[in-house]
């Protein structure tokens, strides 16, 4: 049982989040949600094969980069990195509203169960409260239900004394009904004005503690306004975020606190400055940023270290890497040093690596194989020893 749920919780799960998701899919998608926004910097895998935010690098065409982002004298690896976090940025916004809308769907779901729940408690209430009342005109008159007991103590003139009682009795029913069915259009009408209205009205005693009621801040972060002690009156409460709203502040571009004097500041109180280039609208509060921004994007205020090479458009920011570029690519700016034995063809780019020409090679050139000496044998004119020459 528990693993047919599982394969049901991962069909659920790989239903993509839209505008036509079902009440249904996007609270079993809640699980799928948390661990996406655990894994958001890791590799996407199923969730990345359904998201709208990745897209090829072809579609991201900058000034200065190629279909293929590399090759015409932009950094392409700062370019890809700054459209990753991009990226990344937006979806977890959209996330984030998601996850929003969720929780605010599931609130409203618990607002008209209660709803429900307590107009059925006041039904049953009023009901029992019939059954005691019926119980209690019964106790007052016991033979008012009982014919043949009625019919035996009649004599003369019975049966009309019998008939008025019958009438009685069907005219207090007939009003028991109207008392019912008053009731019940009360709560009815109850129940309308209650939908129409934000907050619902209590059907029960007001002994009883209603349950809490939960309110989401669907506001965008850009159109936040943060009231001052001093501005703040009984017309306009201090609403409290809740700590899903607070941290959707986290590596968000756009989120900004307005002040009373009206200039846009991030969390830390610098004021936002805006890129402005051609119409950009990346702002941030640290200087060094919006240099690394302009200088990575637009290509503003960056020394660079040209090939010169007919026809090479390569270009970088030290020059230690435009000499390689050359070295490697080109073969220019390089010193070939020959090995000065004859008939030797070999070249180096530095000395160490060349033999030293001398009378007779040297150690780093030249090394014999190592041989062990071995003891001579004695001459054959000497005697050995302990003898004498006849």
């Amino acid at each position: 049982m528990q693993k047919q749920k599982l394969q049901g919780m991962q069909m659920m799960m790989m239903q993509p989040v839209g505008v036509g998701a079902t009440p249904e899919s996007t609270s079993t998608m809640s699980v799928g949600m948390n661990n996406m926004n655990r894994n958001i910097y890791m590799s996407l895998g199923m969730w990345g094969m359904q998201m709208p935010m990745q897209m090829p690098m072809s579609h991201h065409v900058l000034p200065g980069v190629n279909m293929n982002g590399v090759g015409m004298g932009v950094n392409s690896g700062a370019v890809q990195r700054a459209l990753y976090n991009q990226q990344m940025a937006q979806m977890h916004v959209q996330m984030q509203q998601t996850m929003m809308m969720q929780q605010a769907a599931a609130v409203q779901q618990a607002q008209e169960q209660w709803r429900h729940n307590s107009v059925q408690q006041r039904v049953r209430q009023l009901q029992k409260l019939q059954d005691q009342q019926d119980q209690q005109a019964h106790k007052k008159n016991p033979q008012s239900d009982n014919n043949s007991s009625s019919w035996s103590a009649l004599g003369p003139g019975g049966e009309t004394q019998q008939q008025s009682k019958t009438e009685e009795h069907q005219q207090r029913d007939e009003e028991t009904k109207n008392k019912y069915n008053h009731n019940l259009t009360t709560a009815q009408t109850a129940i309308h004005r209650t939908n129409n209205q934000a907050l619902p009205l209590p059907l029960w005693p007001q002994t009883q503690t209603p349950p809490p009621q939960i309110y989401p801040v669907l506001i965008p972060v850009t159109q936040l306004v943060r009231l001052t002690p001093s501005q703040t009156t009984s017309q306009s409460p201090r609403r409290v975020l809740p700590v899903r709203a607070q941290n959707q502040w986290k590596n968000t571009p756009g989120a900004c606190i307005i002040g009373a004097d009206g200039i846009r500041r991030d969390r830390q109180g610098r004021p936002l400055r805006i890129c402005g280039v051609d119409g950009c609208q990346y702002e941030t509060g640290v200087t060094n940023s919006m240099t690394n921004h302009k200088a990575s994007i637009h290509l503003i205020g960056v020394v660079w270290y040209p090939c010169n090479v007919e026809g090479c458009n390569f270009r970088a920011k030290r020059a230690r890497e435009t000499k390689r570029h050359r070295a490697a690519k080109h073969n220019i700016d390089v010193v070939w040093l020959s090995c000065e034995y004859d008939n030797c063809s070999y070249k180096a780019k530095d000395r160490s690596n060349l033999p030293t020409p001398t009378s007779q090679p040297s150690a780093r050139a030249y090394s014999p194989p190592l041989l062990l000496k071995l003891p001579s044998p004695p001459p054959p004119s000497s005697p050995p020893r302990g003898t004498t020459h006849p």
